[in-house]
């Protein structure tokens, strides 16, 4: 299938932070195979700011649960490579899980 092409795995990163002593807790690694990231397209009002924020969706098939707090890691060789940040609530689709990202670095 032509999108197979295009399918990656990412890494879904969570937990992480703080404990109430101060200590950090660890960060939990969990693979997500066959994504597809599509980059949010962008108008030319949005380059009129010196900030530039990458933002993309995030599509894969695993009814996987993302927390809030969690950021997304995409490999070298996907659209955008990078960590990310989830933006808002996940859309849990009949086929599939949809995710807002923002890129952090």
């Amino acid at each position: 299938m032509l999108l197979d092409k295009f399918r990656f795995t990412a890494v879904l990163l969570s937990g992480g932070g703080r404990d109430d002593r101060g200590n950090p807790l660890p960060v939990i690694e969990s693979e997500i195979p066959g994504c597809l990231l599509a980059p949010t397209p962008k108008s030319e009002l949005d380059n009129l700011t010196e900030n530039s924020d990458t933002t993309a969706t995030l599509y894969f098939k695993q009814r996987i649960t993302i927390p809030k707090n969690a950021r997304i890691r995409t490999p070298e060789g996907s659209p955008i490579p990078g960590i990310f940040a989830v933006d808002g609530d996940p859309i849990y689709w009949p086929l599939g899980v949809e995710v807002n990202l923002r890129k952090e670095s």
